[in-house]
């Protein structure tokens, strides 16, 4: 079966670099006009693939919801609360610049941001509960005879899912893709390994000269866990 992790289209807060997590923002113009302009591309993927689907899966959120029926308007969207991106708590909607005098900030970044977030959540929360939700999903459309199951998400869906089930193993900072894009790998119907991972919808995209890919599994030092869900 082919898993493909899809991040959802930019919103205002995303391009300033803020901590966007629980918070329901919805797509603006400019948002709606990067999902429709990668449609195309990764439509093409999937269809040689022979998909997409008929379902896709989002989060509760409107920005992944609204990004999933701008890729694909004839599907049914069906909506997860537990696929939600990581909750910042008093981190949520402010950036590094204005967080960087905060110690509670500072102590979280240095700890690669594991331990939960002030009145938030930690990897190890946001890993949990992504990873059931996805079993769940796979589990539901394999019972369909379905081959291919299709996420639209967020960064951390994608850092959660392959930092624990990747096969090699991979970092979870180095699993971050570009706004509507992401990964396309291999699982079975218990989605106990997630391997031959490849980028989809990244063709064309500016996404830095130092690219992060799962088969490195290269950690980014300091930058990615500053602006990892940003």
């Amino acid at each position: 079966m082919r898993l493909a992790l899809l991040r959802h289209a930019a919103t205002p807060a995303n391009r300033a670099r803020a901590y966007l997590g629980c918070t329901d923002e919805p797509l603006d113009q400019r948002g709606l006009d990067e999902a429709h302009a990668a449609r195309a591309a990764i439509r093409s993927r999937l269809e040689r693939l022979g998909g997409p689907p008929d379902r896709i899966h989002a989060s509760a959120l409107s920005r992944t919801h609204e990004t999933a029926r701008a890729l694909f308007p004839s599907a049914r969207i069906i909506r997860h609360a537990d696929l939600n991106e990581m909750n910042f708590g008093v981190f949520e909607g402010k950036t590094f610049t204005q967080l960087s005098d905060d110690p509670r900030y500072r102590a979280w970044v240095e700890g690669g941001c594991t331990q939960p977030c002030p009145c938030g959540e930690g990897r190890s929360d946001l890993t949990a509960r992504t990873v059931a939700c996805l079993r769940r999903i796979v589990a539901e459309e394999a019972a369909r005879g379905a081959d291919l199951v299709v996420i639209v998400a967020h960064a951390g869906t994608a850092m959660a899912a392959l930092a624990a089930l990747a096969d090699p193993p991979c970092d979870y900072f180095a699993a971050r893709p570009p706004h509507c894009a992401g990964w396309l790998g291999v699982t079975d119907r218990r989605l106990t390994r997630i391997g031959e991972l490849a980028p989809l919808g990244w063709e064309g995209r500016d996404a830095g000269a130092s690219r992060p890919t799962p088969a490195r599994a290269q950690r980014r030092a300091a930058e990615p866990a500053k602006e990892a869900h940003a």
